[in-house]
C-alpha cells in the first residue's frame, strides 16, 4: 500500500470514530467465528460486510488436515476493477488500526499461478489474518479473500 493511500485510508477511518468502531467489532466477531465460537456462517458473512463495506460473496470454514480451522470469505470482481485493490488496502488498513499488536509478517509467495498475487499477512494474539488479491485472466475475474485462522 502506499504511504499517501494509507494515509487517506487512514484519515477515511479517523474522521468517522462510530464507523471504525463499528468495523473494528465486526473484526472482533469475524476473529471469534474463525475460533469456531460463533457457528453461523450468515453471521460471518453479515461481519464482513460490515469490515469491508461491501457483501463478499462468500465466507466459508475451511478444515485443513492437521491445521487449525480458517475462515475464508472471497469478494470476486470484474478483472482490473480498481475496487479490489482498494478493498485490500481497506481491509489492511482496519487490521492494523483495529488491533494494535497486529504484526506484519512477509508474504509467502507459493500460489497456484494467478496473473496477478498481492498479499498481506499480520499475525497477532489468538489468530493469523492474510488478505490477499489475485487475478485470474482465464476466469476473467480478480478476488479479494480475507483469512483468518485461530491460533493458541
Amino acid at each position: 500500500m502506499s504511504p499517501i493511500r494509507a494515509l487517506i485510508l487512514s484519515a477515511t477511518i479517523l474522521a468517522a470514530p462510530a464507523a471504525a468502531q463499528t468495523q473494528c467489532e465486526a473484526f472482533g466477531a469475524l476473529t471469534e467465528a474463525a475460533q469456531g465460537s460463533a457457528a453461523d456462517m450468515q453471521s460471518a458473512t453479515e461481519m464482513a460486510e460490515i469490515l469491508a463495506g461491501a457483501a463478499p460473496d462468500i465466507c466459508e470454514r475451511a478444515r485443513i488436515h492437521a491445521a487449525p480451522d480458517e475462515l475464508i470469505c472471497t469478494w470476486p470482481f470484474i478483472l482490473g476493477d480498481t475496487a479490489a485493490p482498494a478493498l485490500l488496502d481497506h481491509l489492511s488498513t482496519a487490521i492494523i488500526y483495529c488491533v494494535p499488536d497486529a504484526v506484519r509478517v512477509p508474504p509467502d509467495m507459493a500460489v497456484n499461478h494467478p496473473d496477478f498475487y498481492k498479499l498481506h499477512q499480520f499475525e497477532m494474539t489468538g489468530a493469523a489474518v492474510a488478505v490477499s488479491l489475485k487475478d485470474k485472466g482465464a476466469l476473467g475475474q480478480t478476488f479479494v479473500r480475507l483469512r483468518l485462522s485461530a491460533r493458541d
